[in-house]
């Protein structure tokens, strides 16, 4: 979507918490179709314009993204589509057409600024699809230079390269359920000049890509074992039960943390350097 146009509406928090679901603008409020500084419009199939405007909010409220296509008749009011990803003035709201028959998650797409500063609308759309054990296939689409979506989709075979750190730092036990190497459950975006992003296995590790380069490869960044008293649930429930991992602000340190479910609740964690 191109960048919009309209005049600001008052100041945007520098944080905001971001509602997972956006929704459809509100025929019988004005504020809703009205555009701002957030907003960005591209056409539909049928040549209507549809736009997409960040209803920011002072945390704890939430922020959403409001959908507005004046002349759509049958826009379901209820929260449609998720957003998928961030980063820098970019925001992922809807993916072009997949670029293969094989399926992926939303948790294995992520998004990149590619401009060099914040006002650029130039941006990237990064899937890495598992293929088969320590094989996977990336696929990016690039915008052009004015923000306007991408016309297709470049795909690369990668293996991960040797070593596999996390077969010595976190090796799988006997009484996993789990057993295939990585599992995608998350995505950060650390950008740079090439354009790089983890895809985040919160048991087990991080597979980092420098997806903007000419040939791009996968490395592996081990996580931590987690703490005793998780162990039981290792590789055998949804590892967001007690864990989570961010990116700092400033982009130069991964944050990663524990919560230890004893009677006492304490989290610990653990920050790497980048």
């Amino acid at each position: 979507m191109a960048s919009g146009s309209g005049e600001g509406k008052g100041d945007i928090p520098s944080v905001v918490l971001l509602e997972l679901w956006g929704h459809v603008a509100d025929d019988d409020d004005d504020d809703d179709h009205r555009p701002d500084a957030t907003t960005a419009t591209s056409t539909t199939s049928t040549g209507l314009t549809i736009s997409v405007t960040l209803r920011a909010a002072t945390p704890p409220a939430l922020s959403h993204l409001s959908v507005d296509c004046l002349g759509l008749a049958d826009l379901d009011p209820q929260p449609l589509g998720q957003v998928r990803g961030a980063h820098g003035g970019a925001r992922l709201y809807r993916l072009p057409s997949r670029p293969s028959d094989r399926g992926f998650g939303d948790d294995n797409i992520a998004i990149l600024s590619c401009g060099n500063d914040s006002s650029s609308s130039s941006y990237a759309v990064a899937v890495l699809q598992p293929w088969y054990h320590v094989d996977f296939r990336l696929h990016l689409c690039r915008s052009t230079s004015d923000g306007k979506p991408g016309s297709s989709w470049i795909s690369h075979q990668l293996t991960v390269e040797e070593p596999l750190m996390r077969r010595t730092v976190c090796p799988v036990p006997d009484s996993a359920l789990r057993r295939i190497f990585h599992t995608t459950t998350k995505v950060i975006t650390l950008g740079g000049a090439k354009g790089t992003v983890g895809w985040v296995d919160l048991w087990r590790g991080i597979l980092l890509c420098d997806v903007l380069e000419d040939s791009p490869k996968l490395r592996d960044m081990p996580l931590p074992l987690p703490a005793r008293v998780n162990w039981p649930l290792f590789l055998n429930r949804c590892p967001y039960y007690c864990h989570d991992i961010i990116i700092s602000q400033s982009r130069d340190t991964i944050k990663y943390v524990e919560m230890e479910f004893t009677n006492g609740w304490p989290p610990s964690d653990f920050e790497a350097r980048i």
